[in-house]
């Protein structure tokens, strides 16, 4: 991403330069994050990028049997049992109808799925799906898959073509997407408790805060996260927590468990949280032990709390194929003050700033009317700049401009672009 870069802290007293604004600090860095998210979430040029995955292969055992009852949501097998809690939200199709795999049990070789099952089975093969990856952006420019561009397809086209029920769900080499904005999955119940006593270690004396969320290993979905604990310590500590509490034996879900924990002291409910730790849902006993000081924290991955979607398939991958994702680069949230964020070209973010914390602080002084004119002009003057912020090579003709494509001498407005695309199954 091209331009200059600020650190928050900064931003946010340029931001409040010109206005009044009385308040706890964690209001102010709200406010920061309601702005920023905003302009982050726009088309401007510096503000794509390409996301590199790879599709997971289906799983399928010949000698592996499965049955189930019409109206139950459990499936057991016989013979070597091919999952591992990692499979946690892969598909199967029974009779033309997708079911999500929401619970693994290794141990009594069955699994559960999010929906009554339709029809009994005894002794039947299945084939467990990967279909979807995650997006951390706000929209989508292209996909590819191996090398080729995939279409893009929408709800309504669905509905015009008078529905699906998984019918595009057979594997085989992906020949289209949509994006799946409406089926997030539900974050943990329970908040991390103590287990044991803590112990002297690198953890300094202070207030902690600690929460959980589920996370899709393949697709790389995650929760919102689950409940949270503050733990105060007045010496340098080791804690081991764990999920739930004496009466919680498993979670609902076999998502991965991510355990994540605030810097020291922090300010606010939308504090910047990293990652420390990852336990097995349907482990009861399972723990982490917490040791990390907060200097080693910034190396850990940090939770995104942006905008995202999933990348649903049709068909469903059946091998390992190349995935190449071009999209808005997503902004992480929960903004900590010592962030150094990116401030795109023409000092857009630094003019949209004060504009958006005048609009948005001072709505309590102004009628309905007075504040959807203000949203309005914010929003506007965004739009704007946007549309007047040109590609970095804008001042270079380009195949747009020129008449010769690849030195051949062609008539004006005779070449499409689009024949040098290649699409997968062409």
């Amino acid at each position: 991403m091209a331009g200059k870069s600020a650190r928050v802290s900064f931003l946010v007293d340029l931001m409040l330069q010109s206005v009044s604004m009385r308040g706890k600090e964690d209001l102010k860095y709200h406010l920061f994050e309601t702005i920023y998210s905003v302009v982050r979430e726009g088309s401007w040029p510096w503000n794509f990028k390409w996301s590199r995955y790879v599709t997971s292969a289906p799983i399928e055992e010949s000698d592996v049997s499965f049955s189930w009852v019409a109206g139950g949501k459990t499936v057991t097998s016989t013979g070597v049992f091919p999952l591992t809690v990692d499979h946690t939200g892969r598909h199967i199709v029974i009779d033309n109808r997708p079911y999500r795999v929401v619970k693994i049990l290794v141990a009594s070789s069955s699994f559960e799925v999010d929906a009554p099952l339709h029809t009994t089975g005894t002794d039947e093969s299945l084939v467990f799906l990967r279909t979807e990856k995650i997006v951390h952006g706000s929209s989508v420019y292209e996909v590819q898959v191996d090398g080729c561009k995939i279409s893009s397809s929408r709800r309504d086209w669905w509905r015009r073509l008078g529905g699906s029920r998984g019918s595009q769900m057979n594997p085989g080499k992906p020949l289209y997407y949509e994006v799946v904005e409406d089926d997030p999955i539900l974050p943990p119940r329970w908040a991390p408790v103590v287990d044991g006593t803590a112990a002297s270690g690198l953890v300094d004396a202070g207030t902690y805060k600690y929460f959980f969320t589920f996370y899709d290993v393949e697709s790389g979905d995650e929760s919102a996260p689950g409940p949270e604990l503050t733990y105060e310590s007045s010496i340098s500590y080791t804690q081991d927590f764990k999920y739930g509490s004496t009466t919680v034996t498993s979670s609902r879900f076999s998502y991965q468990l991510r355990l994540y924990r605030s810097r020291k002291d922090p300010v606010g409910d939308r504090y910047a949280a990293f990652l420390i730790g990852t336990l097995d849902s349907q482990d009861s006993s399972a723990t982490h032990t917490d040791n990390a000081s907060d200097a080693s924290l910034q190396v850990n991955e940090r939770i995104y709390s942006g905008p995202s979607f999933l990348i649903r398939f049709w068909q469903a991958p059946d091998a390992i194929y190349s995935l190449d994702i071009r999209h808005i680069n997503g902004w992480h949230g929960r903004p900590d003050p010592d962030d150094v964020v990116n401030l795109g070209r023409n000092n857009v973010v630094t003019d949209l700033l004060p504009l958006g914390a005048s609009i948005f602080q001072s709505g309590a002084d102004r009628s309905v009317g007075d504040i959807r004119g203000a949203i309005i002009s914010f929003r506007g003057q965004m739009n704007y700049l946007i549309t007047n912020t040109e590609d970095g090579n804008h001042a270079d003709p380009g195949l747009g401009e020129m008449g010769r494509v690849d030195g051949k001498v062609s008539s004006p407005g005779s070449y499409d672009p689009t024949s040098s695309y290649t699409y997968s199954g062409s």
